[in-house]
């Protein structure tokens, strides 16, 4: 836990970049050491064994929120939210907030705003764009296809659940956030 660095969350853009090692990147994070790496969950590990603690906040009384950079698809690109449960001391959920990454005319960038409701609980907004150069299967065709996705999630009782999958309107109102 000493390796997240604390921060008061009331809107906050989490995004990936394409080079996580820049000493300006925000979710750049401190490398946790591999002798630890058994406490993470299932499933946020692949062959690549480095991920980065980056930054923690109170969700409620009995769930902290640890943002960690993760392996994702090419790097330790994919930033997620882990939940650790204080009361069991065990990390019980996470979920992939931001991730970004390209190849063969295929790109994929997903960014999310955290943000506390009216009714006090955090929420996070994901946009997902992925698109696909049709150049890379014939050098004639330039038209690119996008298939953008957006989804509101509630952060509550250590898990997330799905409030709006047509959330167009909150990342207009969030997109110019820094």
């Amino acid at each position: 836990m000493s390796l997240y660095q604390p921060i008061n969350i009331d809107t906050f853009k989490v995004f990936s970049a394409e080079n996580t090692d820049s000493a300006g990147y925000k979710f750049k994070g401190k490398r946790i050491d591999t002798t630890l790496l058994y406490l993470l969950p299932k499933g946020i590990l692949w062959d690549d064994t480095e991920c980065f603690a980056v930054y923690k906040f109170t969700i409620d009384k009995n769930n902290i929120g640890l943002i960690t950079r993760t392996p994702g698809q090419y790097s330790t690109s994919s930033i997620k939210l882990l939940v650790y449960d204080k009361r069991k001391d065990t990390i019980n959920d996470f979920f992939e907030l931001a991730e970004k990454w390209g190849d063969a005319g295929d790109v994929l960038e997903k960014v999310a705003w955290i943000y506390k409701a009216d009714n006090h609980k955090f929420n996070y907004l994901i946009w997902e764009e992925f698109s696909h150069y049709n150049s890379i299967d014939n050098d004639k065709d330039t038209s690119v296809n996008r298939d953008d996705t957006y989804s509101l999630l509630e952060i509550s009782n250590a898990k997330h659940d799905t409030l709006n999958k047509k959330a167009e309107a909150l990342f207009k109102k969030f997109k110019g956030k820094k």
